[in-house]
């Protein structure tokens, strides 16, 4: 073998360019021994690849700009909201908040979290409600819930909502007169109530009817309709406290507005919320907790949507055949059948929507009130149309 056959211990760097410097084919000694990618035989052949001067100062500065500023998770997501308003240090800007939500004679000053855990599989549960309750230094206890899309009736359910909460403070033994208020807050990304256009902040009390000055002291229920809040600020949202519900409504919706570059200049309580929001959004894994809760919350609303249709369909349905043959044993059971074409449909429809497809059978089964069987079954019967999903 002559010197150019020669082969000494090399790396196939090593190879390639020993074969380049004495003609030989690229491939003849180097592939079936040292395999090499095509950019390394490049490189081989003309040399590293370098940038310049400015390339590199490009790359560092979007490796800088990627670390230093990720793009801002949305308050509306409910893990989300938690995660910084649980935080201790960041019960200044959570006692603002409740401030220009509740408007009291005096700032909020004293707030404790009594709920600050996070449970690690809430992100995959779409039954689970994240809710903030909070107690406030008079001993008022408010109950804060962020919901990004509407789960159906929650207008409906506020008040069993309130009576949850204020049911906890009675432990046996303790004297009913020593209560205190009970305040449930909803900030909800979607319009809940649609005939009152110009309004975004709703307070309903228990009063008597015919003197309204008169009410009970321990009930309140609010609704906060960030859509209707306005999406321009005044010029100085800074400092009025008439103002205070807009920005905060700006920064739970769009906390990366670029018109809310002076507000965090001018005020530490909102600059401090966008740090720590920041500081979440910065973990990869709080961003993909944020991510799955957020798909999961809007499965939940659609599955709600499509039950509640399905069901009043088919039940007004029924009750009108029953109607019609004039007979209450003819209207029991139109109605019964009624509801039975319901179920079916509803199960049809959780089976085939693409918001749904991660529901086990159990967890349709619960929701819809059937047995997990009987949901089998309807996906054993669409599985020939429609693929096991």
């Amino acid at each position: 073998m002559d010197e150019a056959h020669k082969i000494p211990v090399r790396g196939p760097w090593q190879h390639l360019v020993h074969q380049v410097r004495h003609g030989l084919p690229p491939d003849s000694l180097v592939s079936q021994r040292h395999p090499m990618s095509f950019a390394n035989r490049a490189k081989a052949l003309h040399g590293p690849r370098r940038l310049t001067n400015g390339g590199n100062m490009k790359r560092k500065q979007h490796k800088a700009k990627t670390s230093d500023e990720p793009e801002l998770l949305r308050l509306t997501i409910d893990i989300v909201f938690k995660m910084v308003f649980a935080d201790p240090k960041m019960a200044p800007a959570l006692a603002a908040l409740l401030t220009a939500i509740l408007r009291p004679p005096s700032p909020i000053t004293g707030v404790e979290v009594l709920n600050p855990e996070i449970p690690r599989r809430i992100a995959n549960d779409k039954l689970a409600v994240l809710d903030l309750l909070v107690l406030l230094e008079d001993g008022t206890r408010v109950n804060v819930e962020m919901q990004l899309t509407d789960p159906g009736r929650t207008w409906v359910r506020a008040p069993f909502y309130w009576a949850r909460v204020h049911s906890d403070q009675a432990t046996r033994g303790k004297d009913h007169i020593e209560l205190k208020p009970t305040i449930v807050i909803f900030i909800v990304n979607f319009v809940q109530f649609k005939h009152l256009t110009g309004q975004a902040h709703h307070i309903f009390e228990l009063r008597h009817r015919d003197d309204p000055n008169l009410r009970h002291p321990h009930m309140r229920i609010d609704f906060v309709e960030l859509p209707k809040l306005p999406l321009t600020l005044p010029e100085d949202a800074g400092l009025p406290a008439c103002h205070q519900l807009a920005i905060w409504g700006k920064i739970l919706r769009d906390p990366a507005d670029k018109t809310l570059e002076g507000v965090y200049m001018s005020d530490q309580v909102f600059k401090a919320t966008k740090d720590k929001l920041m500081e979440i959004s910065s973990d990869i894994k709080n961003r993909e907790r944020a991510r799955w809760r957020e798909k999961n919350r809007m499965a939940k609303a659609e599955f709600e949507a499509l039950k509640n249709a399905s069901l009043e369909d088919a039940r007004a349905e029924g009750e009108a055949r029953g109607r019609g043959e004039g007979k209450a044993e003819g209207k029991a059971e139109g109605k019964a059948e009624g509801e039975a074409k319901a179920i079916d449909k509803l199960l049809h429809g959780i089976l085939t929507a693409e918001a749904t497809a991660g529901l086990t059978d159990d967890v349709i089964a619960s929701l819809v009130g059937v047995s997990a069987d009987v949901v089998a079954e309807v996906r054993r019967a669409l599985s020939g149309r429609l693929g096991d999903r």
